[in-house]
């Protein structure tokens, strides 16, 4: 099966997947380098010790989305970030994997 080509005119939106509990040091060294991540939370009351405090956590749990301004930006970079493991594409298949 052929990868599916992707055509951009301008930015356009991917899902990737990060390593456990990675996810606000993932959010911030993409935005240091000039990507736009996009992160959903849901925000929780926690108890604990009699003590409640709302608690915001990853909706999707290991995904979160990043804008990409290809060709002025590469998926190299993304892929480079610690913490980051694959860009998903939109058939749920990897573009590449930070792995190897």
């Amino acid at each position: 099966m052929q990868e599916p080509q992707i055509s951009f005119n301008g930015p356009q939106w991917f899902c990737i997947m990060v390593q456990p509990n990675s996810h606000r040091q993932v959010e911030n060294a993409l935005a240091a380098i000039g990507y736009r991540p996009f992160l959903p939370k849901l925000k929780r009351w926690v108890s604990h010790a009699r003590v409640k405090k709302a608690v915001e956590r990853p909706l999707l749990g290991r995904y979160m989305f990043i804008e990409v301004d290809y060709p002025r930006q590469s998926f190299g970079p993304l892929l480079a970030t610690r913490g980051v493991e694959a860009v998903i594409s939109e058939c749920g298949r990897s573009l590449a994997d930070a792995s190897g």
